[in-house]
C-alpha cells in the first residue's frame, strides 16, 4: 500500500509477517527489493496515513490519533528519519487529511508544507526541509481550517475556510512561499 514512485525508485509499505507494516523500497528487482528500517508502533493503532515523493526522498505520515508522526527516508535505514514527533503537537492536534505540497520539487533543496488542526479548533502550518531541525510550525497565512494544499513550483496553493461567529463561511485561496 501507498505506493510512491521517486526517481527510478518505488516505496512502499507492506507487512513482511516479522514487524508488521514496515516502509520498503524497491528499484523493480527481486534483489533489490528490501525492508528499509524498522519503524516502531506508535500508540495503539499504528497506520501510513499518507506517503510522498518529497526530492530524492520519501514522506510519510503515519500514525493513531494522539500518536501522529512524519517520516522522510531516502531509501537506508541511515537516511530514514521522524521529522515530526508526537510531542510536537499540541493536545488533540492532528495531522490534516490533506496531502502536503511539495514546494521547489524539481530543485536540490525541496520544502514540504503542510497542516494540522485542533478538532474543531485551530488550525497549523508546518514547513519541512526533510530535517528535525529544519521542521517547525510557521504563521498561518489563511484563516481557520486548511482545507487543501497544491504546489505550483516555489510556491503553495493554501485553500483554507474560516466559519464566523453568525455561521456563515467565507473561503480563502493564498499562495503561499512556506515561510
Amino acid at each position: 500500500t501507498k505506493l510512491t514512485a521517486v526517481g527510478a525508485r518505488l516505496f512502499f509499505v507492506a507487512d513482511d509477517g516479522i514487524a508488521g507494516q514496515q516502509p520498503f523500497v524497491s528499484d523493480g528487482s527481486p534483489a533489490g527489493t528490501r525492508r528499509i528500517t524498522t519503524i516502531p508502533n506508535t500508540g495503539p493503532v499504528r497506520g501510513y496515513l499518507r506517503a510522498t515523493a518529497f526530492g530524492s526522498r520519501c514522506a510519510w505520515f503515519m500514525g493513531s490519533p494522539g500518536a501522529q508522526s512524519v517520516w522522510i527516508s531516502d531509501g537506508t535505514a541511515a537516511g530514514t528519519v521522524r521529522v515530526l514527533e508526537p510531542e510536537d503537537l499540541e493536545e488533540g492536534e492532528e495531522l490534516l487529511g490533506t496531502a502536503p505540497a511539495i514546494l521547489g520539487a524539481n530543485t536540490p533543496a525541496p520544502v514540504m508544507v503542510f497542516g494540522t488542526q485542533i478538532l474543531r479548533g485551530a488550525a497549523f502550518l508546518w514547513r519541512s526541509d526533510g530535517t528535525r531541525s529544519g521542521t517547525s510550525r510557521v504563521t498561518l497565512p489563511v484563516r481557520s481550517w486548511v482545507n487543501t494544499f497544491t504546489a505550483l513550483g516555489d510556491r503553495a496553493r493554501v485553500l483554507g475556510i474560516e466559519q464566523t461567529a453568525g455561521g456563515a463561511f467565507w473561503t480563502y485561496l493564498t499562495v503561499w512561499d512556506g515561510i
